[in-house]
């Protein structure tokens, strides 16, 4: 999408410098310096998103006649009916609250990061358009505007994408409202935990060994992975070929090993069988995520996801890893029962979408 940052250097606050720093990141973005009378109807037309400190209402006004999504960078008190996202990068909170009936969003962005991805508004994925053999777009944007849809039907069109991703605030009413309105057709619900990772563990080696694994455990491993994909979101998309879904997770598995994806894989091992495994990235220095979690069926309810789990933490602790995330699937209430039972704390839910074009 072309993006157009409209900056006022004259201007010293905090949102202003911050509008700066953002802009930094997009570097094929145009951008150019506030001046009322130089903002042309002819210029603006030529891009889909506008990100800016203030603007006069006549502009906003004309920006929303013509589907252009506006982005304020700012505090409440600046927003009103045209803006579509306000980001109050101050706010410490991730409360939402609605200014004008399915048309605006203030959202407070923990990072900049969450920032980058909103202004993006959709993506290619050019490693799952690879792997599927089909161009997948993802809606990196957390909630929907008119305007956002808009702007994303003409994206989709524009690059011949032929389905698109969007996971969405379990809480967003808006948002939702709009993704169903739009034919965006519900996969999985999406559940976040937490832990702080606090000190090592005392494991009974005696029960379960743990190591790392090394691309020779593959074959091994494979066994296991087969079974992974039955609650995700792809097997309840009857577009994905289940044959096709489960090469998915696999090259997930190798390419962690090769810490090429994920950074890590552990295994748990029952004398010298692998009986599961667990691949980690490190997202940040101090917060280690889980990518891939899985047991053997028939060693399922023995204490192994416990153990390797406890493995894992002592591993990260020693790396000075300070939290570990881990994403799980809606519909696998054995894995959410297993990590609160490890003291792990839901700290978000949300709605995977697809969205179908051909």
């Amino acid at each position: 999408m072309k993006k157009l940052f409209i900056i006022d250097k004259k201007n010293k606050n905090f949102y202003s410098k911050y509008l700066i720093n953002i802009s930094n990141t997009f570097k094929k973005s145009s951008k150019i310096q506030f001046n009322e009378n130089k903002i042309s109807e002819k210029f603006l037309k030529k891009f889909d998103v506008v990100i800016f400190n203030f603007l006069p209402e006549k502009v906003l006004n004309f920006l929303d006649k013509q589907n252009i999504v506006k982005i304020l960078i700012n505090s409440k008190d600046h927003a009103n009916k045209y803006i579509d996202i306000l980001i109050n990068p101050k706010k410490k909170s991730d409360k939402k609250e609605n200014y004008q009936n399915y048309n605006s969003i203030n959202y407070s962005f923990i990072n900049s990061s969450e920032v980058i991805s909103a202004i993006n508004i959709i993506i290619i994925l050019k490693w799952d358009t690879k792997f599927w053999g089909i161009k997948i777009g993802y809606v990196s944007s957390r909630f929907l505007t008119k305007n956002i849809i808009y702007r994303i039907n003409q994206f989709v069109k524009k690059n011949s994408i032929v389905m698109v991703q969007f996971l969405s605030d379990f809480n967003d009413q808006q948002t939702i409202y709009l993704a169903e309105k739009n034919n965006y057709s519900f996969k999985d619900i999406r559940v976040t935990l937490e832990k702080k990772i606090t000190s090592t563990f005392n494991l009974n080696k005696k029960k379960f060994k743990h190591r790392i694994a090394n691309i020779n455990d593959l074959p091994k491993i494979k066994d296991i992975v087969k079974d992974l994909y039955l609650d995700s979101r792809f097997n309840f998309d009857l577009n994905f070929k289940k044959s096709k879904i489960n090469q998915f997770y696999y090259g997930w598995v190798k390419k962690s090993i090769n810490g090429s994806f994920d950074n890590f894989c552990y295994l748990v091992l029952k004398k010298k069988e692998i009986i599961g495994f667990c691949t980690i990235k490190l997202i940040e220095k101090s917060v280690g995520k889980i990518g891939l979690f899985g047991v053997k069926k028939n060693f399922q309810g023995m204490g192994a996801a416990n153990s390797l789990l406890k493995y894992v933490e002592s591993k990260l602790f020693v790396k000075n890893v300070k939290k570990l995330i881990v994403i799980t699937q809606g519909r696998n209430n054995i894995a959410q029962r297993a990590y609160q039972k490890n003291r792990f704390s839901n700290i978000a839910t949300e709605i995977w979408y697809h969205k179908w074009y051909n």
